[in-house]
């Protein structure tokens, strides 16, 4: 062993010598420190009273967004419920040994009851996109984000009746492979976080010009933020700053739901690359 290989086993040991009992544990590293993200937005639909005007900024502050933080990005756009199906077939058999995180951010209209709209038709999202991928082996034990950007219904926090209304749209129309053993040992509905852009039953704000409110916020909070805050705690700073009656008059309330037993943040995938 030499001497360079000593010394570092030897910080290693010191540091996990002293290392409090009650640390919060952090998502174990694989080799490489990158993630993967897939986008799958939506502005041309069939129905041409359908169009999401805004949307491509969204995509382009996701991209700019995520790319800080060493991703890998997929972007598709305008597909179809047939099109969607087959691409998520095909992520959910691919290899993700090598990455860090997967994250899905769809950007669409949606109804009550977890329903997203593809080009052509109203789909279940969990059953069309996160089951499949969740189930894939090499994810497990891994950060799977989903943030869904569309609305849950047709209620609205707040009703406006000023000139501010007419400039905000709302998004709805009523391989390597793990241990066997390990496994079957891991729930793989297990570090999964998925973050709704409103509350079931009301509608998510879309600026025709500047984007979504609730994808505007995410970014900016994870571009000031991201580096060192907890993804939970990013989360919980967007849902603070869109319901903050004093900031916006367009309130809307995102949701949050967990699995998460390790804490995340961004920044991991940037440090000591």
């Amino acid at each position: 062993m030499t001497s360079v290989s000593l010394q570092k086993r030897k910080r290693h040991c010191a540091t996990c010598d002293c290392e409090p009992l009650n640390k919060v544990r952090r998502v174990e590293e694989p080799h490489s420190k990158k993630g993967f993200m897939l986008i799958l937005n939506h502005e041309i639909f069939d129905d041409e009273a359908l169009m999401r005007p805004g949307t491509m900024m969204d995509e382009k502050n996701l991209v700019k967004t995520f790319s800080k933080f060493n991703f890998e990005i997929k972007t598709v756009k305008d597909l179809t419920h047939k099109e969607i199906v087959q691409l998520v077939n095909k992520y959910s058999n691919k290899n993700f040994i090598d990455f860090y995180c997967l994250v899905v951010a769809v950007l669409s209209h949606g109804e009550e009851k977890n329903y997203v709209s593809a080009r052509d038709c109203y789909y279940e999202f969990d059953d069309v996109v996160v089951n499949p991928l969740i189930k894939n082996v090499t994810l497990l034990d891994r950060p799977k984000i989903f943030i869904i950007n569309a609305c849950r219904g047709c209620e609205r926090n707040v009703f406006v009746n000023d000139s501010r209304r007419s400039r905000m749209e709302v998004d709805s129309f009523s391989p390597l492979v793990p241990d066997i053993q390990k496994v079957n040992r891991i729930p793989y509905m297990k570090e999964i976080i998925k973050l709704h852009s409103c509350y079931e039953g009301f509608v998510s704000y879309r600026n025709p010009f500047l984007g979504c409110r609730f994808i505007n916020s995410l970014c900016k909070h994870l571009n000031e933020r991201g580096t060192d805050t907890p993804i939970e705690d990013i989360f919980k700073l967007v849902c603070n700053e869109l319901t903050d009656r004093s900031n916006c008059v367009f309130v809307q309330c995102p949701v949050v739901s967990s699995t998460l037993t390790k804490t995340f943040c961004l920044g991991d995938l940037i440090r000591s690359r």
